[in-house]
């Protein structure tokens, strides 16, 4: 028995100087090892927040321009809106402006022509009376007397409108 325990002996002296020499060896390069394997994944940890706290903030600025873009479309949009119908309403005005004036051109062409073609009429009539007067009285009667008579036809016709 005694072999038993100094084995047993020996063989927990071997077990204890193997952790010795395991802890010695192995123990500090492995927690130096799990040390900065876990300050890298803290830092990658880190950095992922950073990025992700970022790319809120750039989200964040981004969805704020593109609704100042959308607020400032919008307002172009009705500026633009705006400009064509004042635009609409003054080629409407000018339009008005315009055909007034044609009207008022054809009033004043139509009013001249009336009085032309009543100044032509009186003349024809003029003529007319002449060469009826001038056969009715015949070869006789001296101009200065032919012309008393037209201007009292003409008198006359000229009392009468004609329409």
């Amino acid at each position: 028995m005694e072999f038993i325990k100094s084995v047993g002996f020996l063989q927990m002296a071997n077990f204890l100087l193997l952790v010795f020499i395991l802890t010695k060896l192995f123990w500090r390069p492995a927690s130096e090892y799990m040390a900065k394997r876990a300050k890298y994944i803290a830092d990658a940890i880190s950095e992922a927040e950073k990025n992700r706290n970022e790319a809120e903030r750039l989200l964040l600025e981004y969805e704020e321009k593109i609704s100042g873009y959308e607020s400032e479309a919008r307002a172009i949009l009705s500026r633009a809106e705006r400009q064509s119908q004042e635009k609409k309403e003054q080629l409407i005005a000018q339009a008005k402006e315009e055909a007034k004036k044609i009207k008022s051109q054809a009033d004043w062409e139509i009013k001249q022509n009336k009085l032309q073609a009543e100044d032509d009429l009186q003349k024809k009539v003029a003529e007319l009376a002449v060469q009826a007067a001038s056969q009715i009285i015949g070869q006789n009667m001296d101009s200065e007397l032919n012309r008393a008579l037209v201007e009292k036809f003409l008198d006359k016709v000229g009392d009468v409108n004609v329409h």
